[in-house]
């Protein structure tokens, strides 16, 4: 059994794969409660699946002041590792440092982590900004014991973008298909929804919004053995 590294007193409540930024990567160390000042006021997700792999590229846009902005955050869980992770602001790429929980768990908001990715930003005056984030991952299977089928279990957390200023003005996410196609997707009970653009395409807009759920979706395994499993 794993231990937990009980950094704030929220609940603990289930996994998150990854997640929208985060302002201040001090707010998973709980040693900071600031808000920043910037509001996240657009946001494009773009999941993009290459032969069973995914390759994520997030585009978000900020209107407000990110001088009490320290640092910033992604998060990653047990799931899988997240490759080639880097943060993209104003045009300027930023390596980030990854920061593991060890043999326990960070603990933000609603979910748990084993590792962040953080960097260290300064200096940005202007009002308006354009933060990218790209990555890529190997899904793990989810098994439904019993049953003789397997998944690949991927996710897009939302609730994270809760911790940037008021809500989030329009967030838009597709995910594009390569061996599958749209109609394979199943989604949780628990997750946003949206719909098939065409084939190959899903597509999902939120307008106006404060995020409490996450997108979750299950893909059928096509005999991918060499899967990390869970």
């Amino acid at each position: 059994m794993k231990l937990f590294k009980t950094l704030s007193f929220l609940v603990l409540l289930p996994l998150s794969l990854w997640g929208d930024v985060i302002p201040d990567y001090s707010f998973i160390q709980r040693r900071s409660r600031k808000v920043p000042n910037a509001n996240l006021s657009f946001e494009k997700i773009i999941l993009e699946e290459r032969q069973g792999k995914f390759h994520v590229r997030v585009e978000f846009f900020f209107v407000g002041d990110f001088n009490n902005i320290s640092q910033i955050a992604f998060p990653e869980t047990e799931w899988y590792k997240l490759n080639n992770l880097n943060f993209h602001i104003n045009g300027y790429t930023l390596i980030p440092s990854r920061k593991s929980s060890g043999s326990g768990f960070f603990q933000l908001n609603n979910g748990r982590y084993t590792a962040y990715y953080y960097s260290k930003i300064k200096n940005i005056k202007a009002k308006r900004n354009r933060l990218v984030v790209t990555y890529n991952f190997q899904p793990s299977i989810y098994d439904t014991k019993g049953t003789g089928h397997e998944f690949l279990y991927a996710e897009y957390i939302l609730k994270t973008g809760a911790s940037w200023k008021g809500n989030i003005g329009v967030a838009q996410a597709e995910i594009r298909l390569d061996r599958y196609n749209c109609k394979d997707l199943l989604f949780l009970s628990d997750s946003y929804r949206g719909k098939c653009s065409n084939v190959k395409l899903w597509q999902m807009k939120l307008v106006n919004f404060e995020p409490d759920r996450d997108i979750r979706f299950l893909l059928p395994n096509k005999g991918e053995s060499s899967l990390h499993r869970h």
